[in-house]
């Protein structure tokens, strides 16, 4: 007859284990949202129908950011105003433009960058 103390032994290695993996996965995890990100509004004065939180922000079709969220302008009720986090904030400039786009079969919509010079 085995003795108690091997499951002891073998459970209590198992669970340390565990938690140091998931010690692990938190702490891989803290470094993967400290990315060279900045935060735009960006206001529409059309419909933004089919564009939601996550949604694709693109530059030149490469994506580069996430709708974080949307508003409507409480000064100007025909506004709408999209917070986008873009990954790579050096390729804002002045002059880019950004415009809606919508998937041909989805209807999914999404912010198209382009411009910047």
């Amino acid at each position: 007859m085995e003795s108690r103390a091997n499951h002891l032994l073998i459970g209590s290695f198992v669970i340390a284990v565990v938690l140091l993996t998931l010690a692990c996965l938190l702490w891989l995890g803290k470094f993967g949202g400290e990315r060279d990100s900045a935060l735009y509004d960006v206001e529409f004065a059309e419909s933004v129908i089919g564009l939601s939180k996550g949604s694709v922000v693109s530059y030149n079709g490469v994506p580069v950011g996430e709708v974080v969220s949307l508003t409507i302008d409480p000064k100007d009720l025909t506004r709408v105003v999209v917070r986008v986090r873009i990954n790579q904030h050096d390729l804002i400039r002045r002059d880019t433009v950004a415009t809606l786009g919508f998937a041909a079969v989805t209807g999914v919509a999404d912010i198209r960058l382009t411009g910047g010079s």
